[in-house]
């Protein structure tokens, strides 16, 4: 009952995101190739070795949540084929199958995950995602006086999409953006487009913040926990929004074959992050903790600048 009445409440966004792997049927379509390929990477992680322990590496820990599951049912390949919208995506989820084992054994080529995890970031669908829910959360702090937004662990894309949501919302350089970033590469593409580029660990920021955005970021955290107090230290608001657990199989594994340093698992793991970090939801801004999706607004500790 509670999935229902979140998809009732964020029906706009949903339908964005369904249009955008082309419509239902397409969305039914993804789950099950979603599941195949799965299947596909659990059954060659047993044979390369794997005994089914969550290990301390993501790669393991993603296997251990999604191969009980999957593993039920054979791996057979959908009669029907993915349709246009989503072939890009089901293409990384094949490569994610083919390598598994060498996520397993740390022997990817660092470029070569940086190359696909650009091109996960690029996809129509995640794109669509990220923008929505920029309208839905950010756009609204915005109009209510907020002026300055870091985004935390901003990537090569997230800005853009940022800005593309404000605009869309008639906000167009309502707000002085800031990217936060540790790796060198994506802060020196930022800053070569006219970003304003922070390169660092949060934790080394002295400047604060009306919103923090923190986007798909934990898994990519040593200590989530720890990343999210020191960003509420630094901002008046913190938007939280990442994905979790098992609904989509292949893309969560995808994540941890990407080199993201933690699965993570449930929304309760999430839930768990925020109260370690000691952030309070902010009570009249939508949230979701649903179909793998969990968003929200929190009160940060800085003082508004």
């Amino acid at each position: 009952m509670l999935d229902l009445i979140a998809l009732i409440k964020w029906r706009g966004f949903f339908g964005e995101f369904f249009k955008s792997l082309g419509g239902f049927g397409g969305v039914r379509t993804h789950s099950r190739w979603s599941e195949y390929y799965a299947c596909v990477a659990c059954r060659a992680a047993r044979e390369c070795g794997w005994e089914g322990e969550p290990g301390a590496d993501a790669v393991r820990q993603a296997l251990s949540v999604v191969c009980p599951r999957v593993e039920r049912r054979a791996c057979r390949q959908p009669e029907k084929p993915p349709a246009p919208a989503i072939q890009p995506l089901i293409a990384l989820y094949r490569w994610m199958s083919e390598n598994i084992c060498q996520a397993m054994a740390g022997t990817l080529q660092r470029e070569e995950q940086r190359s696909k995890y650009v091109e996960l970031l690029n996809l129509d669908a995640y794109r669509a995602y990220r923008v929505w829910i920029y309208r839905k959360l950010v756009a609204p702090l915005v109009r209510r006086g907020a002026e300055s937004v870091l985004l935390v662990g901003a990537g090569v894309v997230e800005p853009f999409d940022l800005m593309k949501a404000l605009n869309i919302e008639g906000l167009e350089g309502a707000v002085e953006i800031t990217a936060q970033e540790v790796d060198p590469e994506a802060a020196r593409a930022l800053a070569a487009s006219g970003m304003s580029v922070f390169l660092g660990e949060v934790e080394q920021m002295e400047d604060s913040f009306d919103v923090a955005l923190v986007q798909n970021v934990l898994h990519w955290a040593e200590r989530p926990e720890e990343l999210l107090a020191a960003v509420a230290q630094r901002a008046k608001y913190v938007v939280l929004s990442q994905g979790y657990g098992y609904n989509n199989a292949a893309g969560f594994l995808l994540t941890a074959v990407l080199g993201a340093k933690r699965a993570v698992p449930s929304r309760e793991y999430i839930d768990s992050v925020v109260a370690q970090a000691g952030l309070e939801p902010l009570r009249d801004m939508p949230s979701l903790k649903a179909y793998g999706l969990y968003v929200g607004v929190f009160k940060g500790r800085a003082e508004k600048k």
